[in-house]
């Protein structure tokens, strides 16, 4: 479990946000390294009301949506596509390990006590085959302490002119969807995953130069958030994984572009695309060069499609990148 705090204390048993400034030094990641497969999709709590003490339209629902999915601000604007999604729902089912990620206005579970402002549940994960050191998040909930804090949101106080004694949201729940994602506290002050905030500071809800580089020593680089992200481990020699997400998808007429890439060795792993002509699934484009590299260029018809991520030779980890119509 990862928590936010306002002040540092009990540091050897949990990672708490804290007011003291640290060394430059590089990224974190959590440990064992591990990514989602597909990008999650995080239910945010939409009870009435949202944070109480957060007195903009719905209680920094919105805000925290926003400011969690920016294509601008924060993780997927840093060049690894999209690696986060987020709608509002209902939270009444908040369970721990159940492959739903919930971010939960409230805390339930009564983690989040003293100087933590919101906590994230980092234990959930597995290995995508046994030995392969390929290890994937099952699930990252979040849960808040919004009754031990004042808190505020750019839709309440934008700017921070009126600000007074006041945690922003925004900022809290970027860096604990970092630990949702695998990354883990840095040292470097200003970094969005810095174990430290002062009130009325927003700096974490923009990801920095230190926070790109954790995240794509993860989920790859080079990809604008217009790429979903997707990773996953090709088994051995005549191994096929199925993308996106091990299914396939409908889609209007126009491009298609897969992105694979392989994350090390002397791999050869090849790409393919087909489409369901009606009655069966039809080849209609392939990479299958000598490298874990393969890009595809595809302009299509409207159908259902399906990739593929094929295995030549050797066994690893790869990403699948994929931008559509």
């Amino acid at each position: 479990m990862r928590k936010l705090g306002l002040s540092l204390g009990s540091l050897a048993v949990v990672a708490l946000l804290a007011l003291l400034a640290g060394s430059a030094s590089a990224y974190v990641l959590l440990s064992p390294n591990r990514t989602w497969d597909c990008p999650p999709d995080y239910i945010v709590d939409n009870r009435a009301g949202g944070v109480p003490s957060i007195l903009d339209a719905d209680g920094g629902r919105t805000k925290v949506i926003n400011a969690i999915t920016s294509a601008v601000d924060a993780w997927n604007s840093e060049n690894s596509g999209t690696v986060i999604k987020a709608h509002a729902g209902s939270v009444s089912g908040f369970s721990l390990g159940d492959n739903i990620p919930m971010l939960n206005f409230t805390d339930p579970l009564s983690a989040c006590t003293g100087n933590c402002l919101a906590a994230t549940f980092t234990a959930y994960y597995s290995e995508r085959s046994a030995g392969s050191g390929s290890w994937r998040i099952n699930d990252a909930d979040i849960v808040t302490n919004s009754t031990g804090y004042n808190w505020t949101s750019q839709g309440e106080d934008p700017g921070g002119a009126g600000c007074s004694s006041e945690i922003y949201i925004e900022g809290v729940m970027v860096h604990e969807i970092g630990h949702g994602l695998g990354l883990g506290h840095t040292a470097v002050a200003g970094a969005t995953m810095y174990a430290s905030v002062s009130y009325c500071n927003n700096n974490p809800a923009t990801t920095e130069l230190d926070d790109r580089n954790g995240l794509n020593a993860l989920y790859g680089s080079s990809f604008g958030w217009w790429y979903d992200t997707y990773t996953n481990y090709l088994t051995g020699t005549g191994a096929t994984q199925y993308q996106p997400c091990g299914t396939y998808y409908y889609s209007g007429a126009g491009w298609h572009y897969g992105r694979l890439r392989g994350t090390g060795g002397a791999n050869d792993f090849d790409l393919y695309l087909w489409k369901w002509n009606g009655t069966s699934w039809v080849q209609v484009a392939s990479a299958t060069g000598i490298t874990s590299s393969e890009d595809i260029n595809y302009n299509g018809t409207a159908a259902w499609y399906l990739w593929g991520a094929y295995s030549y030779s050797g066994s690893g980890t790869y990403h699948f990148y994929l931008d559509r119509p």
